[in-house]
C-alpha cells in the first residue's frame, strides 16, 4: 500500500541529501534530537505540511508513525511523520547508527 506524498526539505546541513535519495531509493535518517528516544528514525512532512519549495517529495510502501497537531479552530492534523528503525519495513543502515526507507515517485519541489 503506497504511503505519501511527503516532503523532506533542504538546507545548508543536507544540501546532497536528494541527490543521494535519487541514486539509492532511500532516504535515511538519524536519531532526532527532538525526540531523544535513543533511536534512529526517517522524519518528513504529509505534503500539505511542507515548509518552503527547496525540498523534494516522495512515495513508499513503508507505514509510518504519525505525529498529531491540534489546531485550536479545527479538526487534529498530521503535523510529521517518523520511521523508527525495528518497526516493519525499516532498514538499519551503518550498524544502526542510520534508519532508511525504500521510497519512489522522487520529486524535486513540492507536487
Amino acid at each position: 500500500m503506497p504511503f505519501g506524498p511527503f516532503y523532506r526539505g533542504i538546507g545548508p546541513h543536507n544540501q546532497g541529501e536528494y541527490d543521494k535519495v535519487l541514486a539509492s531509493g532511500e532516504v535515511w535518517g538519524l536519531e532526532p534530537g527532538v525526540l531523544a528516544t535513543g533511536e534512529a528514525c526517517v522524519q518528513a512532512y504529509p505534503i500539505d505540511q511542507a515548509k518552503g519549495s527547496n525540498g523534494y517529495n516522495f512515495m513508499t510502501d513503508v507505514q509510518p508513525k504519525e505525529s498529531l497537531g491540534f489546531p485550536l479552530d479545527g479538526p487534529p492534523i498530521v503535523r510529521e511523520v517518523f520511521w523508527f528503525e525495528g518497526y516493519d519495513g525499516v532498514l538499519s543502515r551503518e550498524d544502526g547508527k542510520f534508519a532508511a526507507i525504500p521510497v519512489y515517485s522522487i520529486r524535486k519541489g513540492i507536487s
